[in-house]
């Protein structure tokens, strides 16, 4: 185990760690008294010329009170992560990038033949490094290796513990990768809901289903206004909201302390608080125009913000200082385009947003900026995986890129730092 001083992890330190595998400590960004450790975080790449920063991939972290060692709660996988050298504070269990024992999961293959599909998981017998060949036990039951230098491509789900260890909380639920899943989407399922009726019961307890009193909501919910979203209360895990942490773990039928019960809380907080507000606005918004409080839109699934939604939804991207139009500069944490589905949306429903943007020429704003997301004053940006994914499919990308009218931010959290331009 090597431990480093803040600025004291450098270049070199980062250089032999390129391909390899490792235990990785940083400080949080969000609370300077916690860390967070990846375990078994591949380290993918090295960027050193804006940062620096170590890019990995992750199975998942864990968040720790650096004082007491006390367990403060888990993040998602990442597929691409980038760690910034000044925060790096720990580093143990330099190994080869996978193990026997280790659970991936196919990204992609050239194989032809194979019935394989991306998603489908297994749990490394062998790597030869020389080669980069991975020899793979399928739970489909194939035993196809991957050839890792001719272009086959994993993803780690949950790398085996060092022997003598156990394996850290973020890296071993008690259910299986597939299991998981299904838990987290069906916990998101739930906060959806939980967030839904919220916003109706509050309706009825503050008078506002008036059509007058929802004359000014939308506009108010959308800029984020203070006089209209103080009128609310915002849903949370506690027994006043008839959902608790411990009803929530029953509800998917998870053991006491199981690590996957923190994931699940995490998963259903941010969905019921995200649709929340999508249900305050949909509600005011048809209360305010007289179409009724039972009628749902027919416009199919409601767009994750961006310019295809309607005009109570659109975010203004605009940088108030260069009056460019603001790009965020790499992916939040919980970003709809990462691997690993993050904001437990499912593949349908992720899919809607996308095409729905796409169909309107749009784009997607990233749901960390928005006016009444958990960065109201931050400002709303373009959503960087929309961007590197349809950059070129969308009308409204190619015209800010033509006319260079981007500027890149910083996701939300992160240290600010100035815009520049893109594209």
């Amino acid at each position: 185990m090597t431990s480093y001083k803040l600025n004291h992890f450098t270049i070199a330190d980062a250089q032999a760690l390129a391909g390899k595998a490792a235990d990785i400590t940083e400080w949080d960004d969000d609370d300077p008294e916690a860390t967070v450790t990846y375990p078994g975080a591949r380290v993918i790449g090295i960027i050193d010329r804006t940062g620096p920063y170590l890019v990995i991939e992750t199975s998942g972290a864990v968040v720790t009170d650096a004082a007491t060692g006390e367990r403060l709660g888990t993040r998602p996988p990442s597929a691409e992560l980038r760690i910034g050298f000044t925060r790096v504070c720990e580093v143990a269990g330099v190994r080869d990038p996978y193990r026997p024992g280790d659970r991936i999961a196919l990204a992609e293959t050239g194989d032809p033949h194979t019935r394989l599909r991306p998603g489908d998981e297994g749990t490394v017998t062998r790597y030869q490094p020389k080669p980069g060949q991975l020899d793979v036990r399928w739970d489909s039951g194939s035993t196809l290796s991957m050839l890792l230098n001719d272009g086959d491509r994993v993803r780690l789900i949950a790398p085996t513990p060092e022997a003598g260890k156990e394996a850290g909380p973020a890296s071993a639920p008690s259910l299986q990768p597939a299991a998981l899943e299904a838990a987290l989407r069906q916990a998101a399922d739930l906060g959806r809901r939980h967030g839904r009726a919220a916003v109706n019961r509050q309706a009825c307890d503050t008078g506002t289903t008036t059509r007058e009193a929802c004359q000014d909501l939308p506009d108010g919910i959308a800029s984020g206004d203070p006089a209209v979203t103080g009128l609310y209360e915002i849903p949370d895990l506690t027994a006043c909201w008839d959902c608790d942490r411990a009803s929530l773990a029953a509800d998917l039928q998870l053991p006491d302390g199981d690590p996957a019960a923190d994931q699940a809380a995490d998963a259903n907080v941010g969905a019921a608080r995200q649709e929340f507000w999508l249900e305050a606005a949909r509600l005011a918004r048809r209360l305010a125009t007289g179409t009724g409080d039972e009628t749902e839109d027919e416009d199919g699934p409601e767009p994750w913000d961006g310019e295809p939604a309607p005009g109570w939804q659109r975010q203004d991207i605009s940088d108030p200082a260069t009056g460019l139009s603001r790009l965020l500069s790499e992916r939040c944490q919980t970003c709809i385009l990462r691997s690993g589905d993050p904001m437990h949306l499912g593949p349908e429903r992720t899919a809607g947003f996308i095409r729905q943007a796409l169909d309107a020429g749009s784009y997607v704003v990233c749901h960390g900026t928005l006016t009444y997301g958990d960065f109201p004053g931050y400002g709303p940006a373009i959503c960087r995986g929309f961007f590197d994914a349809y950059r070129t499919s969308s009308a409204a990308l190619l015209i800010l890129q033509a006319g260079r009218r981007l500027t890149e931010v910083p996701p939300p959290g992160k240290a600010e730092e100035p815009g520049r331009d893109a594209g």
